[in-house]
């Protein structure tokens, strides 16, 4: 066999071995009690979450949320911010490799996770009530 075909088929091996952790995926939840977006696989330690706030809707608040984990469940450890105001950066830092949650909310009310989209290097995710919020993931192997 050529070797040249013989260097492709051992990248395209090496470029798929390496896919899921270069880009992450993600999934839309909604239950009786909550709607938020997550990613699908766990995000490796290290990596900043980076929120843009394209647009503030009615009284809420952008939260991040941890998993345990691999798992579907969620620990009581998030980041909240108060007060965000349009074209606002909000950032986060994973200390461990998990799964990762973006949702709107307040004290015993959420709104709704709406629609997400795949833009230019980040999701847009809305959220019902006006919420609009840009999201990307910057680290190592992203």
């Amino acid at each position: 066999m050529n070797i040249r075909i013989k260097s492709l088929i051992r990248l395209v091996a090496l470029l798929a071995l390496v896919a899921p952790i270069t880009a992450a995926e993600w999934s839309k939840y909604s239950g009786p009690n909550a709607a938020f977006y997550h990613t699908s696989n766990p995000v490796p330690t290290g990596t900043e979450v980076r929120i843009k706030v394209a647009a503030v809707g009615k009284s809420a608040e952008p939260k991040v949320l941890e998993f345990y984990g691999n798992s579907g469940v969620i620990s009581e450890h998030r980041r909240v911010w108060t007060s965000v105001v349009k074209d606002q950066v909000l950032t986060y830092k994973l200390t461990k490799n998990m799964k990762v949650g973006i949702e709107v909310s307040g004290q015993n009310f959420w709104r709704r996770a709406t629609e997400i989209t795949s833009k230019d290097g980040y999701q847009e995710m809305r959220f019902a009530d006006g919420w609009i919020l840009h999201v990307k993931l910057v680290g190592q192997d992203f």
